[in-house]
This record gives C-alpha cells, structure tokens and sequence, in this order.
C-alpha cells in the first residue's frame, strides 16, 4: 500500500515538474523498475505504439515512453519545431527521472531524435540505441539504382 503511494505521489510530482518546465500538458507512461528504456514513437504516431513492448519488457526493465509534442495527448507547440527543438525536449523529459543510463529505442522520426541526440555531450550513458525503420538513414542503393545513374 504506501509503495502505492509513493508511486502516485511521485507521478504527481513529475506532473507539476513537467508543467512547470514545459509550460504545457506533456503525456507520458512509466512502467517497471530497473534500468531505464526510452521508447520515442514516429511522426504521427503516440505512445500506444509502444504498450505491447513497454509491457514486455517493465517486469525487468524501467519503461519510459512520451507523447512528443504535438503528437497524442501532449500540447502542440506554439510554433514549428525542428529536429534539435524535439531532441532538446526530449532531454529536458529525461532529466526529471535522473537516469545514470538508457536503453534508447526509436521509431521513424523516434530514431530521427535519437541519431541527433547522439551527437550531443549526454548527461547519461547510452547502453544501447534500437533503431526501427529510423528516418535520417539513407538506404544502401541497389546495383539497379547505381546503373541507372
């Protein structure tokens, strides 16, 4: 029971934390305990993409997903966001769990996020980056398509 509590108390807080930073709604699931795992969905797309795999791996690991802005239930910001606007973002979120480290796991313009936030001096280590069909890594060209130049 206070276990229960304290989770609850804590989720509030990082819904205030998260207001007070961000000025706006940010909509977010944490599940499980141990070693942090950040899922960032695609564009269009939201954190139910990840429920499946969020659930599968929680009884092990942290699972840690976000409705980037704009996207699900979070706020749209108030102007066009670049790619270093959402990565920004996205480690502003980040630092409010105090990670020593993540497993990073990205979809589509996910994986675009993290390619770019992997070129940044990171307050965390990066164990590892899963990339699924990430946009901002061009395809190897077929024979068909070098010929054709």
């Amino acid at each position: 029971m206070k276990a229960m509590v304290v989770v609850l108390l804590v989720t509030m807080v990082a819904n205030i934390l998260m207001k007070l930073i961000f000025s706006k709604q940010v909509n977010y699931e944490k599940k499980g305990e141990g070693e942090f795992v950040l899922f960032l969905h695609g564009w269009g797309s939201n954190i139910k993409l990840w429920q499946g795999l969020m659930d599968t791996v929680a009884p092990k690991y942290t699972a840690l997903a976000l409705d980037m802005p704009g996207f699900g239930e979070s706020n749209e910001p108030k102007e066009a966001w670049s790619v270093d606007d959402y990565v920004d973002f996205v480690l502003k979120f980040v630092d409010l769990f105090k990670p020593e480290s993540f497993v990073l796991v990205g979809h589509s313009f996910g994986g675009r996020v993290i390619i770019k936030m992997l070129n940044r001096d990171l307050p965390f280590e990066v164990k590892k980056i899963i990339l699924i069909d990430a946009a901002g890594i061009k395809p190897k060209k077929t024979i068909k398509q070098k010929i054709s130049l």
